[in-house]
């Protein structure tokens, strides 16, 4: 395993089963089961969401939290060009939280 190539399981494929399925316990537990899970509560719930990443130094934390955000920021893209309401900022938004990390 090389630690600088990317893993096979962010693919867009990987991505697509997340971002399309009724429940993320219908499939293996992943990192965007954990961003399905927090959009899903932010539509069904109108209630604000927060993920906490925690572990010891070097464990991912920061990759963790860019995946997350990759992850909402293309279902947000997706969810915004399928019902064009105008919901592009907010992928930008999203993404510019990145250097906060």
């Amino acid at each position: 395993l090389n630690p600088s190539q990317p893993l096979p399981i962010y693919t867009a494929d990987i991505y697509g089963c997340y971002a399309s399925c009724a429940d993320s316990l219908d499939l293996m537990p992943h990192i965007f089961g954990t961003g399905h899970d927090a959009m899903r509560g932010l539509r069904e719930g109108s209630h604000d969401q927060a993920i906490v990443i925690s572990g010891e130094s070097g464990a991912g934390k920061t990759e963790s939290a860019k995946l997350l955000l990759s992850f909402i920021a293309e279902v947000v893209k997706s969810e915004g060009a399928a019902s064009s309401t105008g919901v592009s900022g907010v992928e930008e938004r999203v993404m510019r939280t990145n250097p906060v990390l």
